[in-house]
């Protein structure tokens, strides 16, 4: 699609191809309107080595229709005030922690320039919602689109909105909306598709339970991972903990994301640095089988080939044979070019 950047910049973070992914501590509600808590998920999250700190914020009564009051019930205590959580944008910054929010409806929005956010995260749920995607993409951040439950269609549409308002800078996010999301439901070559479809970083959402997702979904080339996080486990009337990482293993995901893009190197076969030091005992030369008298002309059976730190390479045996010997040589001497007419 015309009009969309292969790369975006985040707070002091380049998103692209050429980039480590950029992995989002997805904290959510798993604060649960608690400060505290919300404090020790952002330093976990710091511990860990993310590159952003997100929280999800809403007005559950704009939020939620008059036939949703479950949810409303659910969810109405899980959030943090504006003071709160500009305390928690300042630690970030401290910390250099890009700071994202996602907003669940247009009434919160003003907090996005008291709070100077660094981006901001449009869930999958806002599928088909052009007017409130047209609003996002005019206020001028970077914004990472989820696109759970859509297929290309539904994305364009979306990309399109976002671009309507003026969005300059977009990432898409593969996802599965279920918690947790079934292996055999993630269909991670989307992510290959999406790339091919959308000239923007394209990234994957998790909602399972581990990492294996997440390290496959890097190898594929995701240029950014969201993961979510938690302090508590087992929480009823709640679904991200039973896809999130906590602090035991929060750190260990990062470490296993950032090795995993490091695996990948640049895609051309070449030999590695690391590998020169194997051309001294791995390769074979081309040594005498026998005894070698000056002027011997050489014959296929004059050779053999065995591991030596140096010499003529097997490579060269067509070039070898016919020529002769102005040294004695040992049988099981390596041949150089220094013995032969």
């Amino acid at each position: 699609m015309k009009n969309l950047q292969n790369t975006i910049k985040i707070g002091k973070n380049i998103i692209g191809e050429t980039s480590p992914p950029y992995v989002i501590a997805e904290a959510g509600v798993a604060h649960f309107g608690n400060f505290e808590t919300a404090l020790d998920l952002l330093d976990m999250s710091v511990k860990a080595g993310a590159n952003a700190f997100k929280l999800q914020v809403f007005d559950v009564d704009e939020t939620f229709s008059s036939s949703q009051d479950e949810w409303k019930n659910r969810l109405r205590d899980r959030v943090l005030t504006l003071d709160q959580i500009k305390i928690l944008r300042s630690k970030c910054t401290n910390f250099g922690l890009d700071f994202i929010l996602t907003f669940h409806d247009s009434s919160l929005l003003s907090w996005v320039h008291e709070l100077q956010i660094d981006a901001i995260k449009v869930g999958s749920g806002e599928k088909g919602n052009v007017p409130f995607l047209v609003e996002i993409g005019s206020i001028g951040l970077p914004v990472i689109l989820s696109t759970g439950m859509c297929d290309l269609d539904d994305v364009n549409k979306s990309v399109e909105a976002l671009l309507l308002g003026g969005c300059k800078e977009i990432a898409l996010l593969h996802c599965v909306t279920s918690y947790p999301a079934p292996i055999e439901s993630l269909n991670l070559k989307a992510i290959t598709t999406l790339k091919k479809n959308f000239s923007c970083p394209v990234g994957y959402s998790d909602h399972t339970d581990g990492d294996l997702a997440c390290i496959v979904a890097t190898s594929l080339g995701a240029n950014v991972i969201e993961k979510h996080i938690t302090i508590q486990k087992g929480v009823a009337n709640a679904q991200d903990w039973k896809v999130s990482c906590d602090p035991s293993n929060f750190d260990d995901f990062v470490k296993k994301i950032k090795n995993t893009y490091n695996t990948l190197g640049d895609g051309i076969k070449k030999m590695s640095a690391s590998e020169e030091s194997a051309t001294k005992w791995a390769l074979k030369r081309i040594v005498a089988s026998q005894d070698l008298n000056i002027g011997h002309q050489l014959q296929k059976k004059d050779l053999a080939f065995k591991r030596a730190p140096n010499g003529l390479s097997p490579d060269d045996y067509n070039q070898v044979i016919g020529k002769v010997t102005k040294n004695f040589i040992h049988a099981d001497q390596v041949i150089t070019n220094n013995d032969l007419e």
